[in-house]
């Protein structure tokens, strides 16, 4: 049975948002955006020297831009963080068992338990799953939260028995890896 014991905190949190957003079809597309508006910017930037008497507007704008565009990761996760701050789980030391008949969490305030039809997808990366009901409640377990490589064997395998629909990201790593563990 493989057993996953880790402190769930804002870190670990965003870790999961991040991995969320990675495999989403629209993170990509908003990084390609991304890169579009900064070349758009530069653009921008060579027109306004080229055109004299839009200068202080064309300025302003690539400036606000090129701000918006560096700032909206670390504003989102900002806010993640600082909601993280009021949950009663915050920093909460918590063990993750994952058998045959369910996905058990428990921790000095929990105790829940899901059944495996209740997991509509699971994401496979290269350090982790991503476990989800639903569109956008998803559960993460990164592979070094895990006791060794066993275990990570065993939970890929009970994913792939267990839950339908798969979608592999990254090939799986094994546990500890690039952790000098």
């Amino acid at each position: 049975m493989p057993v996953a014991r880790f402190k769930f905190t804002s870190e670990f949190l965003l870790d999961a948002f991040r991995h969320h957003q990675r495999q989403h079809s629209a993170a990509r597309f908003m990084a390609l955006a991304h890169r579009f508006s900064i070349g758009l910017c530069v653009v921008m930037g060579t027109v306004m020297l080229l055109m004299r008497e839009w200068e202080t507007a064309l300025f302003f704008l690539v400036l606000v831009l090129i701000l918006v565009s560096m700032l909206l990761l670390q504003i989102e996760e900002w806010v993640i963080r600082r909601q993280f701050r009021k949950s009663p789980f915050r920093d909460e030391d918590l063990t993750i068992e994952i058998t045959e008949e369910c996905y058990r969490g428990r921790s000095a305030t929990q105790d829940a338990r899901f059944q495996w039809p209740l997991f509509t997808r699971v994401v496979h990366f290269r350090d982790g799953f991503l476990l989800y009901q639903g569109p956008s409640l998803y559960y993460w377990l990164p592979s070094s939260v895990f006791e060794g490589e066993a275990d990570i064997a065993e939970l890929e395998a009970l994913l792939r028995a267990k839950i339908a629909n798969h979608r592999v990201i990254e090939p799986c790593a094994r546990a500890h890896e690039g952790t000098g563990g």
